[in-house]
C-alpha cells in the first residue's frame, strides 16, 4: 500500500511538472496597428504604410503562420519637406499608373512556411498579394516575445514592381507611353517591417 501511494504521488508530481512546462498548442498574437508600420525605400525616397490587421500564430512555442493586411491608401513619403513635391510623389504612387489604391486599397502578406534559423531568427516564405495577384518571396525576420507582446521585425525585403506589371517609368516597360519619356524609376522596391502584436486572451 505504501509503495502504491509512493509511486502514485510521484506520478502525480511528474504529471504536474510536465504539463506546467508543456507549451500551449496554439497562441494567437494580434496586430497593434498603432505600433506597427511598413517602411519602403525606392530611388532615394523613403516612406511608410500602415497596416489594417494582422495575426501571428505560434504552435508549440514557435511561429507557425503570419498574415497581414496593408492599408495602401495610407502610403506616404517621409523624406521630402516640400509639401507640393511630397504630395505629387504620393499621388503618383497611389494613382492607376502605380499601385491604383482606389481600386486595390488592400495588399496582403500570407505566409506559407516559417523555418527557424536560431532562437529568434527565422526564414519566412510567403506571398505578397497586390492587384489580387500573389508573388512568392523568401526573406529572414526576427520574432521575439516579451511578456504578452510579440515583436516581428524584417530589415530588407526586395520586391520587383514589374512582377505585378507596374511598368510606369521602368526601363523594362514593353509599351512605354509618350508621357514617360525622360522618366526612369527603379523597378526595385525595398520594404522592411516593424510589427508589434499582443497575445489574444
Amino acid at each position: 500500500m505504501k509503495t502504491f501511494l509512493k509511486y502514485g504521488i510521484l506520478f502525480s508530481v511528474l504529471f504536474l511538472i510536465i504539463n506546467a512546462v508543456k507549451p500551449q498548442k496554439n497562441l494567437d498574437f494580434l496586430l497593434d496597428k498603432n505600433k506597427s508600420k511598413v517602411h519602403w525605400f525606392c530611388d532615394h525616397h523613403v516612406g511608410e504604410i500602415q497596416f489594417i490587421e494582422g495575426k501571428v500564430v505560434y504552435r508549440y512555442g514557435t511561429p507557425y503562420q503570419a498574415n497581414f493586411t496593408i492599408d495602401m491608401p495610407t502610403m506616404m513619403d517621409t523624406d521630402i519637406d516640400n509639401k507640393l513635391i511630397k504630395g505629387t510623389l504620393e499621388n503618383t504612387l497611389k494613382s492607376a499608373v502605380f499601385f491604383d489604391v482606389k481600386n486595390y486599397p488592400k495588399a496582403y502578406f500570407i505566409s506559407d512556411e516559417i523555418t527557424p534559423i536560431n532562437d529568434t531568427l527565422y526564414s519566412i516564405q510567403g506571398d505578397f498579394v497586390l492587384f489580387d495577384a500573389g508573388i512568392c518571396h523568401d526573406f529572414n525576420g526576427t520574432f521575439k516575445i516579451k511578456k504578452d507582446s510579440l515583436y516581428f521585425n524584417v530589415k530588407d525585403i526586395v520586391l520587383d514592381r514589374t512582377d505585378w506589371a507596374i511598368y510606369y517609368g521602368s526601363r523594362n516597360n514593353p509599351n512605354p507611353k509618350e508621357e514617360e519619356e525622360g522618366i526612369v524609376v527603379s523597378d526595385t522596391i525595398k520594404i522592411g517591417v516593424d510589427i508589434v502584436l499582443v497575445l489574444k486572451k
